[in-house]
């Protein structure tokens, strides 16, 4: 049930709609203060230790952003400017993303605004969006962590001698894979990466990604994993190297990794959504 700040449970079409959303909810008046919040609101409230006798009702939720102390008050001093432009009718809707530790967990939330103009006000709904920030974490981890890797075969390769080059292509057949890829998996990546090293390159990144996600799927046909990825990479990127200029090779290096770096965040995703 939504209560209001006078306790009793209010009227009106805002309130009855924030009483059936499944997420925190509470009305402002125009104003900016607490009218009504939902008994989700007042969950989170009650677990996470809120002061205020009322769950907040009452109080004005733009004055108290505004004035917010410490840390994550950048964003909430964000979420007093946007809301007051809600409330004042020169936006309909705004939403941030803030984050929302607590002691024991690392949490993420996504606030999102609605003005109501009968009577005037705003709906404040709170998504917890937690899972979805930590898998961004992990994939911008493993993002970096495939960069490094690059970094580290172009170090190897930064005299661009054939001793190295093959250094490292013995490097990579002895790492442990699930097999080779199909050569047509093979014909296609190295494709990929002889537009990408082009001198003048793939037309747009459009094509690049076309073409990495159409390896990423086939891969994904054949369960390979990254060190899969990182042997069909340098088997393709080795004669490519061999073939370009001296004075390009480095560069040539540093455009294919854009590749390897497409075909992996294609995959993780096909991975993902399985």
């Amino acid at each position: 049930m939504v209560t209001s700040a006078e306790g009793r449970k209010p009227q009106g079409d805002a309130v009855s709609m924030i009483d059936g959303i499944p997420l925190q909810a509470a009305l402002l008046d125009g104003e900016g203060r607490i009218v009504a919040v939902n008994a989700f609101w007042r969950r989170f409230a009650a677990e996470n230790g809120y002061p205020h006798p009322q769950h907040g009702l009452g109080l004005n939720y733009v004055e108290t952003c505004r004035g917010a102390a410490g840390a994550f008050s950048a964003e909430a001093r964000v979420v007093a400017t946007d809301l007051q432009d809600v409330l004042s009718g020169a936006r309909d809707e705004f939403s941030l993303v803030y984050p929302c530790h607590s002691p024991t967990e690392r949490r993420w939330f996504r606030l999102i605004a609605y003005g109501t103009r009968n009577p005037p006000g705003a709906v404040i709904l709170h998504l917890n969006i937690t899972p979805e920030m930590l898998e961004e974490e992990r994939q911008a981890a493993s993002r970096v962590e495939a960069e490094r890797a690059l970094s580290r075969m172009e170090q190897e390769l930064d005299d661009s001698s054939r001793d190295e080059l093959q250094r490292l292509e013995a490097f990579s057949q002895d790492a442990p894979h699930d097999g080779m890829p199909t050569k047509a998996i093979r014909t296609a990546y190295r494709a990929a990466v002889k537009a990408t090293t082009a001198p003048t390159g793939p037309s747009g990144d459009a094509p690049l990604k076309s073409m990495t996600r159409a390896v990423a799927e086939s891969l994904a046909t054949q369960g390979a994993d990254a060190n899969t990825v990182a042997r069909l990479h340098t088997d393709a990127l080795g004669p490519i190297v061999r073939a370009a200029r001296r004075d390009r090779r480095i560069w040539v290096i540093h455009e294919a990794r854009m590749v390897f770096i497409g075909v992996l965040g294609h995959l993780a995703n096909i991975y993902r959504g399985r």
